[in-house]
């Protein structure tokens, strides 16, 4: 749904992609993750003029990983003192559910932000 709004309302390329086997049995991991996701699309539309997006929400060995890459301007290190409170919050929201946050450029351009937490039983 996030990524259709997106869409709708920006009038860009949002795609989602889920592995079917992921369930998320904790309310507040997924309401953490779905504001990560709310904020890396907000942060490549605003700062990153991004044009494409994609979401991907992916299993493997244990794990679960969202990834939200971007083919906007990539993500600068340097930020300003008022712009690091979006990425604070993601890295906050990522804490609060045991999770490892890393947001880098992408080699081809734009920007990848991957939240990786151990799946629960």
């Amino acid at each position: 749904m996030l990524a259709s709004k997106t869409e709708m309302i920006y009038g860009i390329s949002c795609n989602c992609s889920v592995d079917s086997a992921i369930r998320i049995h904790d309310n507040n991991q997924a309401v953490q993750l779905y504001y990560i996701s709310k904020e890396a699309i907000h942060n490549a539309i605003k700062h990153g003029m991004a044009k494409n997006i994609d979401i991907s929400v992916a299993s493997r060995e244990g794990k679960i990983s969202l990834t939200i890459k971007d083919d906007g301007v990539g993500f600068q290190n340097k930020l300003s003192s008022n712009e690091g409170l979006g990425l604070d919050t993601m890295s906050y929201r990522a804490g609060m559910m045991n999770a490892w946050l890393s947001i880098n450029g992408d080699s081809s351009g734009g920007t990848v932000v991957r939240c990786t937490f151990k799946e629960s039983d």
